[in-house]
């Protein structure tokens, strides 16, 4: 479904805010659709190793599909807020945190 369509359903519901998970967001044209954007940040070392276990792919195929996205820094940089999920930072408080910012936001778009 295209992005404007997406969010054009999802602004008629009763929820504050909508969100949508997109792993290339901004190699694909869907950032500009988007208000607000997300990142999830892990270290390459480790998002290498959660890869491995979860796809069964070799270190090889997972690096060249790394090689075709956009710097992790980079990145990181163009998003509007980061949630570290690089087993330092407890990941619950920084999404209750977020959400909070969320609300407020969406509070002050509807006034």
């Amino acid at each position: 479904m295209g992005g404007e369509i997406w969010m054009e359903e999802r602004r008629t519901g009763p929820a504050p805010y909508a969100i949508r998970e997109a792993a290339l967001i901004f190699e694909s044209d869907a950032v500009r659709h988007l208000d607000f954007i997300i990142g999830v940040y892990a270290p390459a070392t480790l998002r290498i190793h959660r890869v491995l276990q979860r796809d069964k792919l070799s270190r090889e195929e997972i690096l060249q599909r790394m090689k075709n996205q956009i710097d992790e820094d980079i990145k990181m940089k163009l998003c509007d807020a980061v949630i570290y999920n690089d087993e330092q930072h407890l990941v619950t408080p920084q999404v209750l945190e977020l959400h909070q910012r969320l609300l407020r936001q969406a509070a002050t778009a509807a006034s």
